[in-house]
């Protein structure tokens, strides 16, 4: 068993106290997730033991966990299952071979043994011990941690465990875990798991593991729009998640001042026109001021002039004075003293909603918008092109393009060219709406003049 310890160590670049190290009333279990298995590149895996999130590991990853002697319930489930389902049902009996992706109920842990479960669908690639530490030492698998439950147990279970282990409400990522062993948790009785096809008793990775920049961004100023709840118009799901979860990256990610960050959730026309004032005010007054707009929520063109509109969740589309002109928004910042002005618009301007239903009645078909002119140093970062429809990815809680926009600041720190994060969402976003939804969306950028060729060398911080 020290043989095997040591060889994660090795592997896993871990430092293990020598008293644990000395442990021998545990089993080891390794989680694997084989190269390329199932297609299984670029999708996440997350990992579940009674309940409480362990990790998330991709395509040649790895975790180990120490588990003290008795019955446990171990949980694979992927982001990209429709509504986040568990993956598949069985009750293995007491082995060292587990096969293809499954839920792994009353799995008996005994002291000094080791398991080996293969979470792809290749049937037993590392059935055993020794072809797993072959395919570790052939770099097929990469490591990503080792998590001891060890330690201060209490009492494990004397029977199998009858009942489902119940999805956590939160996870954490695995990026966030220590790399010294994480808290224990006992083999224990569970309750029933909640009905995981609701997304909100499960939060994305993308909510949690937000990364916190050591130098700030006193030169930004923010102005956030997040409007879900509509008067007169269907809700926009995941817009209000949308909108806080940007203003956190802004915050932790970015650096921006919290003062500097003016935002509105579920904002009527007045407040968006107070917001946008107020920008307007910060860009003029004060030298070497960037911007960055973030609007999620209903877009909608004129039936005549084609020209589009955004929806204040008191507005009615069939009449756009009740609406702000979105030529009206770009010229207004653009004809100030801003050293640039960035846009993120997850919002499609077609009549449709995200689900693809038409906003107003009367219409039957989704038109594409008039092209806005944009002047000064303006970016504007669309979430679909066209008559296209802004999407939403329910397994994580937000609209697609903003799900991908968070991420790529999540994975960089913030420290990401607009070019890098402009391709990133246009190849994820376009992928996903269609083998998730089957239809097409394409994130686009748009720019004025002055900015047409240095834009995708822009940074956000």
């Amino acid at each position: 068993m020290k043989r095997i310890v040591l060889l994660l160590t090795a592997i896993l670049t871990l430092s293990v106290s020598g008293a644990l190290a000395q442990r021998n009333d545990y089993g080891t279990v390794h989680l694997v997730l084989p190269d390329k298995a199932d297609n299984a590149e670029g999708k996440s895996y997350f990992i579940d033991i009674n309940g409480k999130y362990v990790a998330e590991i991709r395509a040649r990853q790895y975790v180990s966990v120490r588990l003290n002697s008795g019955y446990y319930h171990i949980i694979v489930s992927a982001n990209y299952m429709p509504n986040g389902v568990e993956i598949n049902h069985c009750t293995p009996e007491v082995a060292k071979k587990f096969g293809a992706r499954k839920e792994y109920r009353n799995m008996h842990v005994q002291t000094g043994e080791t398991y080996v479960i293969d979470i792809s669908a290749q049937q037993n690639t590392f059935s055993n011990l020794a072809v797993f530490e072959k395919a570790v030492s052939k770099k097929r698998v990469v490591s990503k941690g080792l998590f001891d439950w060890t330690k201060t147990v209490a009492e494990p279970a004397s029977v199998p465990l009858s009942e489902p282990a119940a999805r956590p409400v939160a996870v954490a990522s695995a990026a966030a875990q220590p790399a010294t062993p994480a808290a224990p948790v006992a083999p224990q009785k569970t309750t029933p798991a909640p009905d995981f096809k609701k997304t909100a008793d499960r939060r994305s990775m993308v909510d949690i593991n937000i990364p916190t920049s050591t130098t700030g961004n006193e030169s930004t100023y923010v102005l956030i729009i997040a409007n879900e709840k509509y008067e007169f118009a269907s809700e926009v799901n995941y817009a209000a998640n949308d909108g806080k979860i940007f203003k956190e990256y802004c915050i932790k990610t970015l650096g921006v001042p919290e003062r500097q960050i003016f935002y509105y959730e579920n904002a009527t026309f007045g407040k968006m026109e107070d917001g946008i004032s107020k920008m307007a005010y910060c860009l003029n007054n004060f030298d070497g001021i960037k911007a960055i707009v973030y609007y999620c929520g209903h877009g909608i063109p004129d039936e005549k002039t084609g020209e589009a509109y955004l929806l204040p969740i008191d507005g009615k589309g069939t009449n756009t004075r009740t609406c702000y002109g979105l030529n009206e928004l770009y010229r207004t910042l653009a004809d100030t003293k801003a050293q640039s002005v960035t846009y993120f618009m997850d919002a499609c301007f077609t009549g449709a909603d995200k689900s693809g239903s038409m906003l107003v009645a009367a219409r039957g078909v989704a038109r594409a918008p008039k092209k806005e002119m944009l002047d000064g140093n303006t970016i504007v970062f669309s979430a679909s092109s066209g008559d296209e429809t802004a999407m939403t990815l329910k397994e994580e809680g937000h609209g697609l393009f903003t799900y991908y926009l968070l991420k790529k600041l999540q994975e960089t720190n913030g420290e990401v060219t607009y070019g890098e994060l402009a391709d990133y969402i246009h190849q994820n976003v376009k992928k996903d709406a269609f083998l998730i939804n089957e239809k097409p969306q394409t994130p686009v950028v748009a720019t004025s003049p002055a900015v047409l060729d240095s834009w995708p060398s822009l940074k956000l911080k």
